[in-house]
């Protein structure tokens, strides 16, 4: 289900600005969604952060291994590397596991992105910055590490900041993402925002047992745009260094998932046959 609405670019419409710093009670009922641009100095770059899309399931023996594995790449990297987990219909290895399972994480989202992202063959699969690794950009668990380290080097074009607000009576979610480019950029790029809930406790099958007290990170519950991204400006041929764009979305989050428990996760990547993720940002919704 999906809860985001956006507004075009040519309506315009008032925003109170946001963040989690102490000021003025936010008036969720006036915020409106939008799109928006101008320009400003240009920034020097971030360093590039990567994003890992990790498919696994509850009834396949290695993905705890696979979990671990962006577990320790994420530790050797703080803060420079976020993982978003997948998990399909369409798979054995990502069906409940009977009488044992309480909560089903399939989505319909995750079984698009498997498309999207060139098909699964095994699992844990994942996509490195949806970048091309050795013909195909889902890749097996062994390859993560490196490919990583390779996309960490890259420069990126556009740097990004997210905000969250949260009203906790409402559970609406003020969103709030702004690309400033610090390089011109041709190529048609989209922006996606997806949230995920981490310390689902639930059963998950290893190679010999199944641990039915197994502790879930980073579960996709929801791509809030579109699966395949929104788009960016597509009107402008180029973006130049010193634009901004900013988008502004409300969410409701659905009464089961603990809001402290999740994040929002924002990224842009290419729109044509590449898809490469530019950078990736991640919030805490509360």
């Amino acid at each position: 289900m999906k809860f985001a609405f956006f507004i075009p670019l040519s309506v315009i419409v008032l925003f109170s600005a946001c963040t989690k710093e102490i000021g003025p009670a936010i008036d969720f009922s006036k915020v409106q969604a939008k799109d928006t641009f101008y320009m400003a100095p240009v920034e020097n770059a971030q360093l590039k952060n990567v994003l890992i899309e990790e498919f696994t399931g509850v009834k396949c023996p290695n993905c705890p291994d696979g979990h671990n594995i962006v577990a320790t790449i994420q530790n050797a990297n703080p803060s420079r590397v976020i993982a978003i987990g997948y998990y399909p219909f369409g798979q054995a290895q990502t069906e409940p596991l009977k009488d044992l399972t309480k909560a089903d994480f399939r989505i319909a989202d995750a079984t698009e992105l498997s498309t999207l992202l060139g098909g699964i063959q095994f699992l844990p699969i994942a996509a490195v910055d949806r970048k091309m690794f050795g013909g195909a950009i889902l890749t097996a668990r062994t390859l993560w590490s490196s490919n990583v380290q390779a996309r960490l080097a890259v420069a990126t074009p556009i740097n990004m900041q997210l905000s969250v607000s949260y009203d906790d009576a409402s559970r609406e979610a003020i969103i709030k993402t702004t690309l400033k480019y610090t390089s011109a950029l041709s190529t048609k790029h989209n922006i996606s925002l997806a949230i995920y809930e981490n310390n689902l406790v639930d059963a998950q099958e290893y190679p010999t047992y199944i641990d039915s007290s197994y502790t879930f990170k980073h579960v996709l519950r929801d791509v809030i745009t579109p699966v395949g991204g929104a788009s960016v400006l597509d009107s402008l041929t180029t973006k130049v260094a010193g634009l901004v764009f900013e988008k502004t979305i409300l969410y409701t989050l659905p009464a089961k998932w603990n809001p402290s428990n999740c994040k929002i996760v924002a990224f842009v990547h290419d729109a044509a046959a590449t898809k490469e993720v530019y950078q990736v940002i991640e919030k805490s919704v509360k």
